[in-house]
C-alpha cells in the first residue's frame, strides 16, 4: 500500500497553493505526508508539473509523483491515476493536503 498526499490542485478559489500554506510552522502538504508516514507506508506527494520546483524545497524528488499529462484528465482524478500509473500493483490510501485537521485515529481506522 502507498500513502498519497494529494496536492496537485489548481487552488483557483484560494488563489494560492493550499499545500504550501502554513499551520503550526509546517506546510499543509507536510502535515498530510506525516500522517500517512505514521502508518509506516511508503508515502508520496502528488503534484502537478508546475508545483515540482516549490515542493522540491520540502520533499525529496523521489517522494514526488508528477501528474501524467498523457491521461487527458484534470483535477484530483489526474493525481490519483498518475500515482496508480507509477505503482500499478499497489493499493492507495489518499489524504488531500487541505484536510489538516484529519484525526490520526480515523486514518488508522
Amino acid at each position: 500500500m502507498i500513502g498519497v498526499a494529494l496536492c496537485g490542485g489548481e487552488s483557483s478559489r484560494m488563489q494560492s497553493d493550499k499545500g504550501l500554506l502554513l499551520h503550526n510552522n509546517a506546510i499543509w502538504a507536510q502535515l498530510a505526508f506525516d500522517k500517512l508516514v505514521l502508518l509506516k507506508l511508503q508515502t508520496v506527494v502528488s503534484v502537478s508539473a508546475r508545483q515540482v520546483e516549490n515542493y522540491s524545497l520540502f520533499f525529496s524528488k523521489d517522494n514526488l509523483v508528477v501528474d501524467t499529462s498523457d491521461l487527458g484528465l484534470a483535477g484530483p482524478l489526474l493525481g490519483l491515476l498518475s500515482v496508480h500509473k507509477k505503482f500499478p500493483t499497489e493499493d492507495l490510501i489518499v489524504l488531500a493536503c487541505d484536510l489538516i485537521h484529519m484525526n490520526q485515529e480515523v486514518i488508522e481506522g
